[in-house]
């Protein structure tokens, strides 16, 4: 399943960030992005790691 995560970058090497939300759509994510140059969107699966962002639930 293809998802996009809303989240604030990490400042510091090793250190995953902070995730905003987990949309199912792109449109939706940048609705709640906003204004915010600060806030990236990535597209993931939920089946797949990624070291950069983790998942807290």
């Amino acid at each position: 399943m293809k998802v996009f995560v809303l989240f604030y970058p990490a400042t510091y090497e090793g250190e995953c960030g902070n995730v905003y939300g987990v949309f199912s759509s792109k449109k939706e994510a940048e609705k709640h992005k906003g204004e915010s140059s600060s806030l990236e969107i990535q597209e993931h699966t939920l089946d797949e790691y990624d070291g950069n962002v983790k998942f807290y639930y």
